[in-house]
């Protein structure tokens, strides 16, 4: 007795859903890959403007320190 092959005429479920398996996965993995990206730039975005506004804050500070000791100085003579 020989050994029988048998071709089997439709497509095998279980190949059919891990290809579709494995394009869900690949396409969340995309997706995820693009949103990290854009949480990425809003968050450097956001350090930048904190950057900005420590800056400015510094401006003003120094600024109202000159004005302050220039008051100071004016008064006293």
């Amino acid at each position: 007795m020989g050994d029988q092959v048998v071709v089997d005429e439709q497509p095998d479920q279980s190949s059919s859903s891990g290809s579709n398996a494995t394009r869900l996965i690949s396409s969340t993995v995309k997706s995820l890959g693009n949103k990290m990206s854009k949480l990425s730039d809003l968050y450097e975005l956001a350090c930048l403007e904190s950057v900005q506004d420590i800056i400015q804050r510094h401006k003003v500070d120094c600024s109202n320190v000159a004005t302050r000791s220039l008051e100071v100085a004016t008064q006293q003579t």
